[in-house]
């Protein structure tokens, strides 16, 4: 579990060790994340978290079906020198048919930000923002399909590749689909209620 202040030593490779007082900052992180009370996350979490980059990361991330980026894997963080709060950078996402209710329980962050009403009205502000208009979705099909046929070359020549060239043609179409589901999904059911419902951890805190 790497949101818990006992695994900093797991970020040491992502952190400049020699600046000890980054690191400290990050360990303060770790510690709002996992170690403080409801009203204390509620009160500290905004001064080192971007919760505005945070909730627009976490769209994408819900878009895309799942938290592959969640509490045992994948997670990588920038700390912005402006502001000096963290801001999640997404990476290494995993298409796939988005369930509903929504489970957060896998983010510890996510489960704890949007346990908090005010953030989560804003998420639902910022998700409605972009799927109430269908020519988000018309440009991000459009973007993928130009994407897919400029790797679809390099695909087909390459000789070492696991899938055939006809399963990676075959998956690139079936995560258009799964991209275009999730999107109108969302968009449904916010047309509807304006609201989400979440599936939240079995988790009191602090830990």
């Amino acid at each position: 579990d790497l949101l818990l202040p006992e695994s900093g030593f797991q970020w040491e490779e992502k952190i400049y060790r020699k600046d000890i007082k980054e690191y400290k900052k990050f360990q303060q992180f770790l510690e709002i994340i996992a170690g403080t009370s409801d009203p204390a996350f509620k009160y500290a979490i905004g001064t080192v978290l971007d919760i505005d980059t945070f909730l627009t990361w976490t769209f994408g991330v819900i878009l895309s079906g799942n938290f592959h980026q969640g509490n045992g894997a994948n997670l990588v963080f920038y700390q912005n020198p402006e502001t000096g709060k963290f801001e999640p950078v997404y990476f290494d996402a995993l298409l796939s048919e988005l369930s509903y209710p929504i489970s957060v329980d896998y983010h510890r962050i996510v489960n704890r930000v949007f346990q908090i009403n005010s953030y989560k009205k804003r998420f639902e502000e910022i998700a409605w923002n972009y799927v109430s208009d269908i020519k988000n979705l018309e440009n991000d099909l459009e973007y993928y399909d130009n994407e897919a046929e400029k790797i679809m070359p390099d695909i087909y020549q390459d000789a070492m590749k696991i899938q055939t060239s006809y399963e990676a043609k075959e998956q690139i179409r079936r995560e258009r689909e799964v991209y275009k589901k999730n999107f109108l999904l969302l968009r449904s059911i916010l047309e509807e209620k304006r609201e989400l419902e979440f599936i939240f951890a079995d988790e009191t805190y602090p830990l």
